[in-house]
Parts: structure tokens; C-alpha cells; sequence
């Protein structure tokens, strides 16, 4: 099986002394050829208790995996998800990734919303240094473990990801409070990591200089025209914490390149985009001298070391910056221990976690005007789409609220549309984009699924349109003199010499911003052409087949059942896992399992 089980306590009752050894390895046995439900997905699944009953010492090792397996999977079935009012006292408890779980747990404890982390899981969610946390100790908890380097792990900005949560929420400010100088390094160092580059160096190239200069050359009014372009959320939260930090910090390079970055996760993709982060805390603190010095007789020179921070950017309970506790969380109370089960055959086990398991989803994030538009099937899809019933219950019922962070695995009769990733990919769309970077700031891998995505008419309601997100109504940016990248002509040249010609041709004709609706169309047929060349599929065939899709703030998740795997799709590896595709923000993961166990 993947992903691992680890069992925190094993009671044995009815086993001597001589036989405790034994029983311990048989049990051990029985759970590793055990069938984990869902095995193949996500997340944890955490059983407080697991009875498992045997007839007798000398029972077969496949007898005790059967045994095992119906225990599980009557546990998952019960299953509640860990978000739920009901969750403290349910026998089994379903949680997504880390990163999705600290994303909900900031969102509650940063919006002021009661979160009681005494219930038996949050200590194997979070770890048990939480067991008697406030909410400053949580929140530096989360920013210590979103920055730990993950061995494995794609190169997904998480804490990054968690303030564009709680921006869209409008409650960043607890979460960057608790960010101190010791925390520099490890976001340059994320930041780093999702740009695939090296970490960078502490202090921008002017950051001598910023505390007096005021930038009023060419340079100055870029740096200006950086900030006005950025929304008016992330403004004031750049006015609120970079002139406080400086320039020079990197925090300040860090919160800049997520506001950058949120709003259009392509720009990841750009070069120079730390630069453009350095160069907009530049723009930040000399607007936030201007502002000081425009108000200057009446509000005193005081003022200008750390501007008055917009009301809108705080909840009502931020932690205290002058060292007063912030009110507990936990009341722990009586452990729950378990009891003893009865009879000299049983044997009971106690389940800690088992991971890559629960499905997950999301609603669609980052942008302010995605999130004002709904989202089909919001309220029907809120909870845990297949994971137990009375997981479904709970989120059928919760109308959103506690699950605002967490979606469904909602089935898709699209669900290989993101097989064109790896199309684009190994067509050099990544040269491309940083040879033309206004198509990047355009969001062009969305247009361009989304263009697939309406030849083949797949409707609104299907979760492969909450991926692609509404489009900004921005306009088609300003291309003249457009190549055709090298990647084609090595891959596509010999077979497909004078179609690429003749759209080489239209495309160095092209201004404007005819261009790049022609770039469009021109990658649109490149990867038709590619298909027919490589592949057995047309367009329709390698899309639209069934599957299930899960979308959280941090992942797309596709799972595909076992039975229709296609070699026509796996012989060119076009069900790779992507990894993280920082043109959509997210890491994309493909999974193949039996559903009638998931």
C-alpha cells in the first residue's frame, strides 16, 4: 500500500507475557496487508480506536488483514471531517494535507473565530507542542512549520499561499505580526524555491539608500506605477507592515512577491520577478514617506516610522505587540482514555494516523474578484464529496462555513484536461513565457486550457472550470513580431513544416493586440498538431474521460479509476505528475485507484 500507518498505543488483551511479542508482530502484520480505503488519495485518516477481534491465537496473517480491513473501513465510513463541531468526539477523523489544515486554522484563529484544540487529533494534525498553545504560540507554530524544508516536496510558496487565504478573508495581519527577523531567511529561501533559483541575498541593491531617498526619477514613477496597479487589499497591507520592516528585510521582499504573485500565480514564471518584489517595498516605503509627509504638521514626525494601519486588514483580536498574552485557546480536559476490551481472543489497537488518504478539495482562491463570483455547486459540494457518510452529512449541512477552505472530490467527465500540461511543457512553453512576460501577466496557461475547455463545450457546473477560475476581464496585452518557439520546429518541423510556417507567417505579421489572440490560437493548433504526432488521441479523447477532481488552495488532486488506465495516455507519459505548475499556483497530482474502495 502507499503512504503509511503509524499506530501510537497497541493494547493486547488476553496475551501472556510470552506471547506479547508475537501478537504485537502479528497485528503489525495483519495492518500492513490490510486494504486502507482510499489509500491511493490525500490526507490522513486518524481512528481514535480500532477493535480488532480475532478467533484465536494461531489465526492466519491474511484472516488478520480481513479483519483489519473491515475495521477500516467501517471507521471510514463513520468518518467526520476535522473541521466539524462534531469531530472532538467522532471515533475517526478525516484532515487534508498540512498545509491545507494550517491554511484553515489560520483563517479561524486570524478572523477571531473560536477554535478549541483540545480535541484528541490536533495534536497528531499539528503536533503536541499546541497542546496548551495561545494564539500568538499557534500562529508562530504554522509560520515554523509552513518554512521547514520538506524533503520531496514541490516547490509550493505554503506560507505564501496561507496570506493569500487570509487576504482573501481580509485577516492577514495576526499571521505577519508574529513574523519576526529570525523568519528572513526561511521565506527568501521559499521564496527562492518557487521561482526555482537559488536563495537570494538579504538586502535589495538600493536598500542603503531607502530610509531617505525618495525616488522621483524614471526609476521612482515604475516603482509607483508597481503599486498603483496592485489591488487595493494587498496596498494596504504592503503600507502596513513593509515601512514598519524596511526594504532591506526580507520579509518585506517576501510580502511583496505574494502580492505580486497571488492575484496571478504566473508571474512566478517571470524573470526578474524578485527584482520587481524588491523594487515594489522600494515603491511602498517612498509612498509611505510622501503620505507622512503630507500630514506632517498635524500628526507629528512620529508617524512616519509606521503608518496607521487600515482598519480593514485587522480582525478584532490581533495579538498584542507589547508582549500581553493573547487569550488561551485550550481547556484540556480529561483524557478519554480506552477502555478494555473483554474476552482472551481480542486484541484492540488505537490507530494514530493514516496518511495520503481523505479526499479533498477547495473553492476557488486568491483573487478577491474570483472569490465575489460563486462557484457552481458551492453549497451541494461544500464537504467531503466520497469519503464517508457521515462526513457528507456534516458537510451538506454546514452551507459552506467551516468548509469555505475545503471542497469536494466532485466527478468530472473532463478530468483530463490538465493531461495538456505536460503538452505545453515539452512544447517550451516555459522559454516562451519568459521570452514574451506580458503573456504570462495575462494569465495565458488558463486562457489557453480554458479555449480547449469551450471547444469541447464542458460545462460550467464541472470542477475543471473551478480549476481554471473566471478570467479577468483584463485586455489582450500589446506583442509585435511573435516567433514561433524553437521546441516546435525540433518536434513538429518535420511532419508539420508548412502548417508551422504558415502560422509563423500570420504571427510576425500580427501587432497589437491581435497578436496575442493569434498566439492563442497558434498554441491551441500546436497542440493538436503534437497529439496527432505522438499520440493515438484527438483532442476529445485524451479530456474527456471520467474522473474525480479536488481543489484546495494549494493542490488539484485528479483521481482516475484503476480500470480505465490508457496506454495511449501513459505510453507518452502524459499522466506524469506535474509537480508544482507555478502557472496555475498549484501542485497538480494524478491518481489512479480502485473506487469501489474509495
Amino acid at each position: 500500500m502507499s503512504g503509511s500507518c503509524r499506530v501510537r498505543e497497541l493494547e493486547l488483551v488476553g496475551a501472556g507475557p510470552k506471547g506479547a511479542a508475537e501478537s504485537s508482530r502479528w497485528v503489525a502484520e495483519a495492518l500492513r496487508l490490510a486494504t486502507f480505503p482510499a489509500e491511493d488519495l490525500p490526507g490522513r485518516l486518524m481512528i481514535r480506536r480500532l477493535d480488532l477481534a480475532f478467533p484465536s491465537e494461531r489465526a492466519s496473517a491474511a484472516h488478520g488483514s480481513r479483519v483489519a480491513s473491515r475495521a477500516l473501513g467501517d471507521a471510514w465510513s463513520s468518518a467526520l471531517w476535522f473541521a466539524v463541531p462534531g469531530a472532538a468526539s467522532a471515533n475517526a477523523v478525516l484532515a487534508p494535507r498540512a498545509v491545507d489544515v494550517w491554511i484553515e486554522v489560520a483563517r479561524r484563529l486570524c478572523g477571531a473565530s473560536a477554535l478549541d484544540l483540545s480535541a484528541w487529533f490536533w495534536p497528531l494534525l499539528l503536533g503536541e507542542r499546541l497542546a496548551l498553545g495561545d494564539r500568538r504560540g499557534v500562529l508562530a507554530t504554522c509560520i515554523e512549520t509552513l518554512l521547514a524544508p520538506e524533503s520531496g516536496s514541490a516547490a509550493l510558496p505554503r506560507l505564501a499561499a496561507v496570506i493569500a487565504a487570509l487576504a482573501d478573508d481580509g485577516t492577514p495581519a495576526p499571521l505577519l505580526e508574529v513574523l519576526g527577523p529570525q523568519h528572513a531567511p526561511g521565506l527568501l529561501r521559499e521564496l527562492a524555491g518557487a521561482l526555482g533559483g537559488e536563495p537570494f541575498a538579504g538586502a535589495p541593491p538600493r536598500a542603503a539608500t531607502d530610509a531617505s531617498e525618495g525616488p522621483d526619477d524614471r526609476s521612482g514613477r515604475a516603482e509607483r506605477a508597481d503599486l498603483e496597479r496592485l489591488e487595493t487589499r494587498w496596498r494596504r497591507l504592503l503600507k502596513a507592515f513593509v515601512p514598519s520592516w524596511g526594504a532591506a528585510d526580507g520579509r518585506s521582499t517576501w510580502l511583496c512577491f505574494t502580492a505580486l504573485w497571488a492575484p496571478h500565480p504566473s508571474r512566478a514564471a517571470l524573470p526578474g520577478i524578485e527584482q520587481s518584489a524588491r523594487r515594489l517595498a522600494r515603491a511602498v516605503m517612498a509612498s509611505a514617506r510622501a503620505e507622512h509627509s503630507s500630514r506632517a504638521p498635524s500628526s507629528g514626525a512620529s508617524s512616519a516610522r509606521e503608518p496607521a494601519r487600515p482598519a480593514a486588514t485587522h480582525p478584532p483580536s490581533p495579538p498584542s505587540s507589547s508582549g500581553e498574552a493573547s487569550p488561551p485557546l485550550v481547556t484540556r480536559g480529561p483524557s478519554a482514555g480506552a477502555s478494555g476490551a473483554a474476552g482472551s481472543a481480542r486484541q484492540a489497537t488505537t490507530l494514530a494516523t493514516r496518511q495520503e488518504t481523505a479526499r479533498v478539495g477547495a473553492r476557488d482562491p486568491n483573487d478577491a474578484a474570483r472569490a465575489k463570483a460563486p462557484a457552481p455547486n458551492d453549497a451541494a459540494g461544500a464537504g467531503l464529496g466520497a469519503s464517508g457518510d457521515a462526513a457528507r452529512e456534516a458537510a451538506a449541512s454546514d452551507e459552506g462555513g467551516l468548509f469555505a477552505s475545503f471542497g469536494a472530490f466532485r466527478p468530472s467527465d473532463f478530468a483530463g484536461l490538465l493531461f495538456i500540461l505536460p503538452i505545453l511543457a515539452r512544447l517550451g512553453l516555459a522559454g516562451f513565457l519568459t521570452r514574451y512576460p506580458a503573456l504570462a501577466e495575462w494569465d495565458f496557461v488558463h486562457r489557453v486550457l480554458a479555449r480547449f475547455a469551450d471547444a469541447l463545450e464542458v460545462p460550467d457546473a464541472d470542477p475543471m472550470r473551478r480549476v481554471l477560475g473566471p478570467l479577468a476581464a483584463d485586455v489582450s496585452p500589446e506583442l509585435e513580431g511573435v516567433e514561433l518557439p524553437e521546441a516546435w520546429w525540433r518536434q513538429l518541423g518535420q511532419a508539420e513544416s508548412l502548417e508551422l510556417r504558415r502560422l509563423g507567417a500570420a504571427l510576425g505579421r500580427a501587432t497589437g493586440r491581435d497578436a496575442a489572440d493569434l498566439v492563442l490560437v497558434a498554441w491551441e493548433r500546436a497542440v493538436m498538431l503534437w497529439l496527432a504526432t505522438f499520440t493515438e488521441l484527438g483532442l476529445r479523447e485524451l479530456v474527456r474521460r471520467p474522473g474525480q477532481v479536488a481543489l484546495t488552495r494549494t493542490h488539484v488532486d485528479v483521481l482516475f479509476d484503476l480500470n480505465q488506465a490508457d496506454v495511449r495516455v501513459r505510453a507518452p507519459a502524459l499522466d506524469l505528475n506535474p509537480g508544482f505548475v507555478s502557472h496555475l499556483g498549484r501542485v497538480v497530482t494524478f491518481h489512479y485507484g480502485d473506487r469501489r474502495r474509495s
